[in-house]
C-alpha cells in the first residue's frame, strides 16, 4: 500500500474536493462526505477487481458504454 499511496492519494484528494464543491454548489446531496467518497471509490474500482477475479489478468479494458453507465450510477448516488 505504501508503494502506491503517493500515486493514488492526490487523485482521491481531488475527488474529495470535487464532492465538497459539488455539495456546496447544490449539485450533490449527501449526508456524509466520507461515505460519498467511499461509494465513488468502490464504484470506480469494482470493474478492476471483478476483471482480476474472473480472468486472472492484471489489466482491464473498459468500453465507453460501460464507463458512461458507471459515471451515471455514481452521479445518481451522490445527487
Amino acid at each position: 500500500m505504501m508503494v502506491i499511496k503517493p500515486f493514488i492519494e492526490p487523485f482521491w484528494k481531488d475527488i474529495r474536493a470535487l464532492l465538497m464543491a459539488g455539495k456546496k454548489d447544490g449539485v450533490f446531496q449527501f449526508d456524509s462526505l466520507d461515505v460519498a467518497l467511499n461509494y465513488v471509490q468502490a464504484s470506480m474500482s469494482y470493474p478492476y477487481h471483478l476483471n482480476i477475479l474472473e480472468t486472472n489478468k492484471n489489466t482491464v479494458e473498459l468500453d465507453s458504454e460501460f464507463i458512461d453507465a458507471l459515471v451515471q450510477l455514481i452521479m445518481k448516488g451522490v445527487c
